[in-house]
């Protein structure tokens, strides 16, 4: 029996993906969610899931961090994309970062049932255009890979533009944890300041045709 959970802003779409998942194969259940603030605890108390159908345009789910944050909490799970972000660069790098498939929703209906049929029973379905990353985007993304999970949070509000204020709010944190972190940041993205680290990681983190932030004073 498989268990699948799928995370998605739109409950027409979710309910309707699952009503997919289930006619594909009959013996699985099906849970559904519509935020990521209501999967992260599903997944993170050890509840079983072997899969995890992700949308990533949906609110606190700012490009891949989402998807590498569930891969660093569970590395063995198996975490596929759909979503209506089709273009090249947003599947390599969901590939790269260790998506397991990549379902397009504009797929037609038949399609789409005949990819999910492949991914619950086992594939790795991309679309075909899917282009390797560089060894430049590919070194910087071991690099982002090997932050902690706290550093990881940092970085994603910084590569928003946010000032150390605002992310020491946001995360909960001192504004000397906020530097602790970025110094710790920098180290590990091999850079020696905030404007290099937002222009090293922030095409990695975004997804195509986004809004990038504002980078706050590099001296910072």
């Amino acid at each position: 029996m498989l268990r699948l959970l799928v995370v998605d802003d739109h409950p027409i779409f979710a309910d309707a993906f699952a009503l997919m998942a289930a006619k594909a194969r009959p013996d699985c259940i099906v849970n559904c969610v519509t935020s990521i603030t209501e999967a992260e605890p599903l997944i993170g108390s050890g509840r079983h899931y072997d899969l995890v159908f992700l949308d990533l345009s949906m609110p606190g789910a700012d490009g891949f961090s989402v998807l590498i944050r569930l891969k660093k909490a569970r590395p063995n799970l198996r975490v596929v994309i759909v979503s209506a972000r089709e273009d090249s660069h947003t599947v390599s790098m969901a590939h790269a970062f260790g998506a397991s498939g990549y379902l397009g929703k504009s797929l037609p209906f038949e399609d789409m049932q005949q990819q999910l049929r492949r991914v619950l029973e086992g594939e790795s379905v991309f679309p075909p255009t899917t282009q390797p990353i560089t060894d430049t985007e590919a070194a910087m993304r071991h690099r982002i890979e090997g932050l902690s999970a706290a550093q990881f949070r940092v970085l994603c509000a910084l590569c928003k533009g946010e000032p150390n204020k605002h992310i020491a709010e946001s995360l909960d944190l001192s504004e000397a944890t906020v530097k602790s972190h970025l110094a710790a940041i920098y180290r590990g993205l091999g850079v020696v300041n905030r404007a290099q680290a937002i222009l090293a990681a922030q095409p990695l983190l975004r997804q195509e045709g986004r809004e990038p932030g504002k980078t706050a004073d590099p001296s910072e």
